[in-house]
Parts: C-alpha cells; sequence; structure tokens
C-alpha cells in the first residue's frame, strides 16, 4: 500500500489509487 501512495498521492484515504488520478484529473 505504501508504494502505491508514493505513485499515487492520497491513495491511502481512497478505495483505490484510480480514484486518486481521477481526483487530480478533475483538478
Amino acid at each position: 500500500d505504501r508504494d502505491q501512495a508514493l505513485h499515487y498521492p492520497g491513495a491511502a484515504k481512497l478505495s483505490s489509487p484510480e480514484e486518486s488520478r481521477g481526483l487530480n484529473d478533475g483538478k
């Protein structure tokens, strides 16, 4: 999980790293 957090900031808070990318793209 920690590795994903590094590649996908905020992934730890979200259910999946994909959601993190979605939020970043939204901004």
